[in-house]
């Protein structure tokens, strides 16, 4: 849903494909500005990486 509104991700993809880098992954870390939410939302993005 708020990927419709999400302008960065393609904004940076078009710069990095402009200067040649066309294979870009991103991981999303959503909710590290609320208290108590930072650990877990560190913690997942950190599980997804490595499986990735």
């Amino acid at each position: 849903m708020f990927e419709l509104f999400d302008f960065d991700i393609p904004y940076v993809k078009h710069f990095l494909s402009f200067i040649g880098i066309t294979d870009v992954t991103v991981f999303r870390v959503e909710g590290t500005a609320i208290p108590g939410l930072k650990e877990v939302a560190l913690d997942n993005v950190l599980a997804q990486i490595a499986e990735y």
